[in-house]
């Protein structure tokens, strides 16, 4: 009987949530920068980095929007099959994500990403040459996005991206935090 009435209530709640918020929502830009914590997994070694970003996006609805960005990382000296390198990268592309508000205010939403993007890794073995090796990072993630007001928003995630055709890098895992600015 407990279960019923609770989930009765909580559909009941739904319910007038989803209606009184069901036709003032439409198109919206925004802006962004964020910055990010990255533990890659290369052979042999596990780099961090710091990374800065910036992305533009547009929602086309309470639960749908898409994004594109900029990365720039931080250098990060580490020994990759036991040769001391300086690595780095820089990555753009696009990210598809998809909004579940989870309060009747509509101030907080789970967010669910999923995107692909060119990555350029810059490779300097210590006292040897420059080389970079680019190749795609498929994206995916989830967070939570807090509206601090009409315009401002906050935007925690953590990512898992795979990487493909990048000699010495597998995977990472990025722990991001976004300031936005919907227009």
């Amino acid at each position: 009987m407990k279960k019923t009435i609770f989930f009765a209530s909580a559909a009941a709640i739904s319910l007038i949530c989803t209606q009184s918020f069901a036709d003032t929502y439409e198109y919206v830009p925004y802006a962004g920068v964020s910055y990010t914590h990255a533990v890659a997994h290369a052979s042999s070694a596990k780099p961090e980095y710091n990374i800065g970003g910036i992305h533009i996006g547009s929602e086309y609805g309470k639960y749908f929007g898409t994004e594109i960005f900029y990365d720039q990382s931080s250098y990060d000296k580490n020994f990759i099959n036991d040769i001391k390198t300086k690595t780095s990268y820089r990555a753009y592309g696009l990210d598809l994500a998809a909004y579940l508000p989870i309060d009747c205010a509509n101030r907080f939403d789970l967010v669910a990403t999923i995107g692909a993007g060119e990555y350029v890794f810059a490779k300097k073995i210590i006292g040897d040459k420059h080389h970079d090796d680019s190749g795609w990072g498929y994206r995916f993630g989830g967070g939570l996005k807090y509206k601090l007001d009409n315009n401002w928003q906050i935007k925690p995630l953590v990512r898992y991206v795979k990487f493909n055709k990048i000699s010495d890098f597998d995977h990472q895992v990025e722990y991001s935090v976004a300031m936005e600015y919907h227009f």
